[in-house]
């Protein structure tokens, strides 16, 4: 977290630890702390951590980071229902980051249709469309699932998915807002934690700077290594894909020893 951000939370943490703040005040910090998570001052990779801390932590919370961290849990404890519910004995199915309208994975559900795909969004109406477009084929091996990625991670049982997909991920192009990228070291760690050795993830994405960020990510990483002979296992096509002028894809393979690295360029 740059040291501006800091500022911003370290005021509103000690100034609401020492009942500096006006009485109204607690009640507007929930909605100021989901405003600065929303607008990146926040980064989801620094709120994930407090997660984890919250339960061993003696020192009292702020009550606004108190509030959003109790409601993650809730998030993370109905993802967890949901995945007994849905996902119980399931192996080696295809999960997409970011499914939008649905177009990739309905396509992949018919491709596949011995395995099960799940589709995550944070937007109700790409969930929607991607729901008509199952009902309209009939397909009983499809989910769409409103949720964080992160969160859904979290939550979802281990040895579960054998392929992962990230299609052209928000790039947050701003540099004060690349914290919120998915591809970050913590995010990585957590979805090899869930995965099997030799499970992929395909990344796609139209942005340079996000691809390259993306290769080094992966390539440093050790968990993961880059798969640069592994050709796309997919003809289905994205919007993204139609509109976008060009991209570039990369292929990663999650390890089971911590193996050589392979360097990744822009061609």
């Amino acid at each position: 977290m740059s040291r501006q951000k800091m500022y911003y939370f370290s005021y509103y943490r000690e100034s609401t630890l020492k009942n500096k703040a006006p009485a109204f005040l607690p009640f507007l910090l929930p909605v100021i702390v989901a405003g600065l998570y929303c607008m990146g001052y926040i980064p989801p990779e620094w709120l994930n951590k407090q997660a984890e801390q919250l339960p061993r932590s003696a020192e009292p919370m702020p009550v606004g980071l108190e509030r959003l961290l109790s409601a993650r849990r809730a998030r993370v404890q109905d993802l967890r229902q949901w995945c007994a519910e849905h996902l119980d004995g399931v192996a080696v199915g295809i999960l997409e980051i970011g499914c939008g309208h649905g177009r990739f994975l309905v396509e992949a559900a018919m491709r596949f249709p011995e395995k099960v795909c799940v589709g995550l969004d944070v937007l109700s109406r790409r969930l929607r469309s991607g729901e008509e477009k199952r009902e309209r084929r009939g397909l009983q091996n499809v989910f769409f699932v409103k949720a964080e990625a992160a969160e859904f991670v979290e939550a979802m049982p281990a040895k579960t998915f054998g392929a992962v997909y990230i299609l052209f991920p928000d790039p947050w192009p701003k540099r004060k807002h690349a914290a919120r990228r998915l591809i970050q070291n913590d995010f990585l760690t957590a979805l090899a934690a869930k995965l099997v050795p030799g499970s992929k993830v395909f990344f796609r994405t139209d942005d340079k700077v996000y691809y390259k960020e993306a290769c080094k990510r992966f390539s440093e990483h050790s968990h993961w290594s880059l798969d640069t002979h592994q050709p796309w296992p997919c003809d289905s096509t994205t919007y993204f894909e139609e509109v976008t002028g060009g991209y570039r894809s990369l292929v990663a393979v999650r390890n089971l020893l911590i193996s050589a690295k392979t360097p990744c360029h822009w061609g």
